[in-house]
């Protein structure tokens, strides 16, 4: 007794800081092992298991959180919950048991997404928290890049080595893990993001912590123009060039020069760092032609594996993917039933006819985040999901545009901004796959501007 009463009586302040980072820490734990079960070969057996007990613990920490900030007076909490209803909904009436999707793995996923979503904002210095976890999960993350690099690499090197999509390797001249050269890029834009955020606040001002996230940024930096993902490219230039913007306009004084300077100096930092996602190329096909040549003199033959697109080059994705938008809207007005409740959350059914003359061709999803939530909820899903897009957008231009912002608090509102542009051409940060890891930066980042906003 004499112990515990110390214990609250000397550091009470401590104690809490300590439950805070313990419940953060076991939210990131369920978040990080769900991410990533697309890539670890281990999980598959306990694939059940481990899904069952997360969606169990992040029940339990959505209602404390609920229940002990009095979250459930706020607007964001009403919607996201009857969205998840109306998913519930979306599958009875697309003839699945409430009891299937319940315990399907999308609702698992689903559901720890929301845990960090309630729980980073029950803490009252939610930035610090943010940045824990972004330390981790760019630790992780980075590791996991250098790894498949090399074994994309190797398997270069040595073709009898075998492709793995998972682990890494080159298909069509760009490197592909975690699932697609696409999900290597979203991985590698959500690492260069949560570095990037690592060394605008205020909390990591230690030169060894600046050093990490300098590391981890490049890393980062490396494997996206590796993987070719020209969306993923496009929104990391873009939320720096936002940054940029907003940076060199508060610094200037003069009212009449700093929004266009701002503008001007924006512009050319975008353009720069789009245009510098090329070099990786160049230093790769440099080392596996050094390599080939001294292991078996084949090093011309290797680099003809490793290719990328610039991103001016107009090499038919974007008409491709026009061409699915429409078909995919024109799915999504089949019959009244598809367009009030959608195909389902767990609806496996692809888009066809995309190409006149090619109906055998079908594509998985819409490639646009938008898109497949009218699709896959209807438009009572839709309707709702995007009150609450448009919430976050208002709250996080709030957050660029306050002057008492620190910069770390701009350009985390500025990614989250950017990721739900680079939703128009991919289905995401909604599409609730282990195979995305931005995902998970994203709804932390959107849960502490909606906090953010309410003070």
């Amino acid at each position: 007794m004499k112990i515990l009463q110390l214990v609250r009586g000397h550091s009470g302040e401590d104690f809490s800081r300590a439950r805070h980072i313990l419940i953060l820490m076991v939210v990131a734990a369920m978040a990080g092992i769900i991410m990533s079960m697309g890539a670890v070969e281990v999980y598959k057996r306990f694939k059940g298991l481990v899904f069952a007990i997360d969606g169990v613990l992040a029940v339990l920490l959505i209602s404390s959180s609920i229940m002990r900030s009095r979250l459930w007076l706020y607007y964001d909490s009403f919607l996201l919950c009857l969205f998840t209803s109306l998913s519930c909904l979306s599958a009875v009436t697309n003839g699945i048991s409430l009891s299937s999707f319940l315990f399907s793995q999308y609702m698992s996923i689903w559901i720890t997404i929301l845990a960090l979503y309630f729980v980073i904002q029950t803490f009252s210095d939610s930035k610090r928290y943010i940045s824990i976890f972004y330390f981790f999960a760019s630790l992780i993350l980075g590791l996991l890049l250098i790894c498949v690099t090399a074994h994309a690499v190797i398997s270069l090197l040595f073709p009898g080595f075998g492709q793995d999509f998972i682990k890494g390797c080159f298909l069509n001249g760009r490197m592909c893990a975690i699932g697609n050269a696409n999900y290597l890029g979203f991985s590698c834009a959500a690492l260069m993001l949560m570095s990037a955020f690592g060394l605008l606040t205020d909390y990591h001002k230690s030169r060894a912590l600046k050093i990490y996230y300098i590391v981890t940024m490049i890393i980062g930096w490396f494997c996206l123009g590796l993987s070719g993902c020209r969306t993923a490219m496009v929104g990391v230039s873009f939320a720096l060039g936002l940054w940029s913007c907003i940076y060199i306009k508060d610094k200037l004084h003069n009212a009449n020069i700093s929004l266009p300077v701002s503008l001007i100096a924006a512009t050319v930092i975008f353009l720069l760092l789009l245009e510098s996602f090329e070099l990786p190329i160049s230093i790769c096909k440099g080392l596996v032609f050094v390599l080939g040549e001294m292991i078996d003199g084949s090093g011309s033959d290797k680099i003809m594996s490793i290719s990328a697109h610039r991103i001016s080059e107009d090499d038919g994705t974007l008409t491709d993917r026009t061409l699915i938008w429409a078909a995919g809207l024109k799915a999504c007005f089949k019959n009244m039933r598809r367009f009030i409740w959608g195909i389902s959350p767990l609806g496996k059914e692809g888009i066809s006819g995309v190409y006149a003359g090619h109906h055998e061709v079908i594509i998985s999803h819409a490639h646009n985040a938008y898109i497949e939530i009218l699709r896959k909820h209807g438009i009572v899903g839709f309707i709702t999901m995007m009150s609450l897009i448009f919430a976050w957008i208002i709250n996080g231009l709030r957050q660029i545009f306050n002057k008492a912002a620190d910069h770390g608090d701009k350009f985390l509102a500025g990614s989250m901004i950017t990721v739900l542009i680079m939703g128009i051409c991919e289905p995401m940060p909604f599409a609730n796959t282990s195979e995305t890891l931005i995902t998970v930066p994203f709804f932390l980042a959107s849960g502490y501007c909606i906090k953010a906003g309410r003070s």
